[in-house]
């Protein structure tokens, strides 16, 4: 069943990583379909960034520590 609005856009659950979400496009494009892509972006969690930590509440893993599937040379 779609899901929309507050329902979708806050909830952990319909969250994908860059890999899923991509594999989702591609599947959906294959079949005709149309959609709509949200997202948010996170500084990394890495010393070697140069984002204040000060400005951000919150922060993805270091590309090395981050679990995610690789989905197109070396982004995840």
């Amino acid at each position: 069943m779609p899901v929309e609005g507050e329902e979708f856009l806050y909830q952990d659950e319909y969250r994908l990583c860059g890999y899923d979400a991509f594999q989702l496009l591609a599947k959906l494009k294959r079949e005709g379909k149309s959609c709509v892509v949200y997202n948010q972006r996170y500084p990394r969690s890495d010393p070697r960034n140069p984002f204040d930590p000060e400005k951000w509440d919150s922060f993805a893993p270091s590309i090395d520590d981050d679990p995610d599937p690789e989905w197109r040379e070396g982004f995840k």
